[in-house]
């Protein structure tokens, strides 16, 4: 006779501060990530990396206040290696990645409800096309709505895809 099990809660990796973190973190990706540890940062820390994000992205200081409140708990988690992967978790929610360990910051979607506007958006014309998109599609430029103002097209230039009426 077959039993029904519920599935077995993801461990936390015994560096960690806080289950919920890895939760938190493991939100953003679909299988686990192993992480060599999570500390909370100062407040010097915490005046740094707004600094840095202002720099980095042109935001203002109270778009940088949105994204890590004075009084959050700001706490730093380190993918093991050979990554160098850094997640900042703002309360408990993942808000940027730092890709080199060197202030190469991306944000999360995290980060994008908190500050809509971080990054310049760039909408797609037929919303059917999303659950696509979420798996893994890739976008096409004739796919998309491009607003007024919106700049170049670089290399490794960052834009945040929308869909309209739906932040």
């Amino acid at each position: 006779r077959a039993r029904h099990t519920a599935p077995r809660a993801h461990r936390s990796h015994p560096d960690s501060l806080e289950h919920s973190h890895i939760l938190a973190t493991a939100v953003m990706f679909r299988k686990p990530i192993p992480l060599t540890g999570t500390h909370k940062l100062g407040g010097s820390d915490e005046k740094k990396l707004r600094k840095a994000l202002e720099k980095h992205f042109g935001a203002s200081a109270e778009d940088a206040e949105a994204l890590i409140p004075k009084k959050a708990e700001l706490s730093l988690v380190k993918v093991a290696a050979p990554s160098r992967l850094q997640i900042y978790l703002s309360d408990g929610q993942p808000i940027m990645l730092d890709t080199s360990g060197k202030g190469d910051y991306l944000p999360t979607i995290f980060a994008l409800w908190r500050v809509p506007h971080l990054l310049p958006i760039v909408y797609v014309r037929h919303p059917a096309v999303t659950q696509y998109l979420t798996g893994g599609a890739d976008l096409m430029l004739p796919g998309t709505v491009i607003p007024p103002g919106v700049g170049d097209f670089g290399k490794g230039k960052l834009f945040a895809v929308a869909v309209q009426g739906n932040p």
